[in-house]
């Protein structure tokens, strides 16, 4: 399970990295989903590692 919730997590930032949408991935206990927001917050590359 954990595995498959970080290649989801994964995917959707590969998505956002691809977009000009800016955007967050919210995680909750019904699943994750993908927000728009007009914030716009940078994410470094080892936050992924």
């Amino acid at each position: 399970m954990p595995e498959d919730l970080i290649k989801q997590l994964e995917v959707g930032s590969e998505f956002l990295a691809k977009t000009c949408l800016h955007s967050k991935i919210i995680i909750t206990v019904d699943g994750i989903q993908l927000v728009e927001t007009k914030e716009f917050h940078p994410v470094s590359g080892t936050l992924l590692d």
